[in-house]
């Protein structure tokens, strides 16, 4: 178990980013998923992402979606995605789908950032998260292993942040060209 500091006091962070609690994550190993890790699963299942059945994705949050930007072609300008690059414009839908085929799953709000302060994850890169959303989730009781609530409308995304502990929240069908996936492998 890693006992840290989830969330933070900053009086200058958002109110869903305080306070910060003690808390303890189980030891687990994580990773960025790659374009050609998500290519494997789309060749073997011939899966379709929620851009692709949906028009495309969002180049950045407020825009209009762009037709041409799938987790193929991200930023809609008709360049590839790089193999070894974070693959990016996946739903939250798209991650559980690849997780369902590979037996991973999606981090933990609390597991994220355990792994982002110690380094184990680039903190640059937007994940969706398992968690659903809700703004007082540092307020919750709960302190090993610690997860959101059990529904809601939104889940959670985090990095590509100013801080380590914002927060985003966005609908699981929402393709983003920054927001991609993480995938954990069980406790070890």
């Amino acid at each position: 178990m890693v006992r840290h500091s989830l969330g933070t006091d900053d009086p200058n962070a958002e109110p869903d980013e305080r306070p910060a609690r003690a808390v303890s994550v189980g030891s687990f190993a994580i990773s960025l998923l790659t374009v050609s890790q998500f290519a494997s699963f789309v060749d073997e299942t011939e899966y379709r992402t929620t851009a692709e059945e949906e028009g495309g994705g969002f180049l950045r949050d407020g825009d209009t979606p762009t037709g041409s930007a799938t987790w193929r072609t991200p930023l809609g300008d008709g360049s590839s995605a790089k193999p070894d690059r974070p693959v990016v414009q996946v739903s939250w839908f798209d991650a559980r789908a690849f997780c369902h085929w590979s037996s991973h799953r999606l981090p933990t709000e609390a597991e994220w950032e355990t792994a982002a302060l110690l380094g184990a994850i680039d903190a640059n890169q937007q994940v969706w998260c398992e968690d659903w959303y809700h703004p007082d989730f540092h307020r919750d009781e709960q302190r090993v292993n610690p997860t959101g609530p059990t529904s809601g409308t939104e889940r959670v995304a985090r990095g590509g942040g100013e801080r380590i502990t914002q927060r985003f929240h966005w609908l699981p069908d929402y393709c983003l060209a920054d927001l991609g996936i993480a995938v954990v492998r069980a406790r070890l």
